[in-house]
């Protein structure tokens, strides 16, 4: 397998997925504390930090792809083909 192997635009769907997770976790914990009394929310502990994480994962994401669109698009003049890059770099 080669380096692309996976194919462009997999590092959002990673990150959606992670994204997904997170918010599930997040409504199970809500329930979990609303159902043991709605004391202090402490849920809040776990979502705040693993948010953060996962808020930088999504940018992170995000910035990794458009770079590697403009390096696509470097190649592609170098070598002559189009310049544009592909539709799922926009």
């Amino acid at each position: 397998m080669g380096r692309g192997s996976m194919g462009r635009g997999w590092m959002s769907a990673v990150a959606g997925a992670h994204l997904r997770t997170f918010l599930t976790v997040a409504v199970a914990l809500a329930a979990v504390w609303a159902l043991t009394g709605f004391g202090a929310f402490w849920p809040a502990w776990v979502l705040v930090i693993w948010g953060f994480v996962v808020f930088r994962h999504v940018l992170f994401a995000r910035r990794w792809e458009r770079r590697a669109g403009e390096r696509h698009a470097r190649r592609a003049a170098r070598r002559g083909y189009a310049s544009a890059p592909p539709s799922e770099f926009i």
